[in-house]
């Protein structure tokens, strides 16, 4: 009897045990779980910041590129400074000195002569604005094209898997409707402003401080081509170069070359240094958008 009851006893503690076993094994089993699950999650935010950080200085290297188209359009006109200088230091642009002086002239009739000799032999206003346009346009569609590869990488980080030809888009445009939300409610004001990358709306920011920069009209980029066009070469160059294209009889070519290369420089180095710093600042803005939006799909 008593072996009996001590088989049974034994049989239950062995049943009882196994239960309580099996449960503390599901028990850890599933807090293994949580700490692969947290593991994941804690990679795939390290890859989504490493994500961020690739297209940010991608950005900023596309930004440095087209800084440099403009200064390598200016450059490019240099050589048109030669057959300038000698053209206004000739007889006849001694002749139009002259003449501009007569009684009954236009006031700016010498600053339309000078400034149409810069049109001829360096470059127009169409030429300086399709320069200008290329360099921040290209900087905002080159932004733009990061962004849209950043949409798709973060998501598939996320999700574990590659998107399809077909999601890719339908992704970018969440990304980028997640990003304008996040613009639009930032309580960071730089943030707000400076984040938008719409092409148009930037260019007309940026040019407008190049303009302020070189010290030119802003209305440079919208008048009709033809009116008005002396007022680029004219506002840039006749106060430097007034006084010495005056002299026309004591100075030779080679020292209105000289100056009108050294403007040429200047204007270079402080155009591209506005696009530069003004692409740069979008960049930064809408790289914390990018945070901001990429965060939010972990919550």
């Amino acid at each position: 009897m008593l072996t009996r009851l001590f088989v049974a006893l034994t049989i239950l503690a062995v049943l009882v045990g196994g239960y309580f076993g099996f449960d503390a094994y599901k028990q850890n089993q599933a807090k293994a779980a949580i700490v692969a699950q947290n593991l994941a999650i804690a990679k795939s935010r390290e890859r989504v910041d490493l994500l961020i950080r690739e297209a940010k200085a991608k950005a900023h290297q596309a930004v440095v590129k087209r800084a440099q188209e403009f200064k390598t359009f200016i450059d490019s006109k240099k050589p048109g400074a030669k057959p300038f200088s000698e053209d206004v230091v000739s007889i006849s642009g001694g002749w139009n000195a002259f003449e501009c002086q007569l009684p009954g002239t236009a006031k700016n009739c010498y600053d339309e002569y000078i400034a149409a000799k810069f049109n001829e032999h360096i470059f127009t206003p169409d030429d300086f604005r399709a320069a200008t346009s290329q360099a921040i346009k290209g900087g905002v569609q080159d932004i733009d094209g990061i962004e849209n590869q950043l949409a798709v990488d973060l998501r598939e980080v996320i999700d574990g898997r590659s998107l399809t030809l077909a999601e890719r888009p339908l992704e970018v445009a969440k990304f980028k409707g997640a990003i304008e939300s996040a613009r639009q409610s930032a309580s960071n004001g730089v943030v707000k402003e400076a984040g938008g990358l719409v092409a148009a709306e930037v260019f007309t920011q940026i040019a407008t401080q190049v303009a302020v920069r070189l010290g030119v009209s802003a209305g440079i980029w919208t008048m009709a081509a033809g009116s008005s066009w002396w007022t680029l070469g004219g506002s840039i160059f006749l106060g430097i170069l007034a006084n010495l294209i005056w002299n026309y009889y004591t100075q030779p070519a080679q020292t209105v070359e000289a100056s009108m290369v050294v403007e040429l420089d200047k204007m270079a180095a402080s155009g591209s240094a506005v696009i530069r710093d003004e692409l740069t600042k979008k960049v930064a803005a809408r790289s914390q958008l990018w945070h901001t939006t990429a965060s939010e799909k972990f919550q």
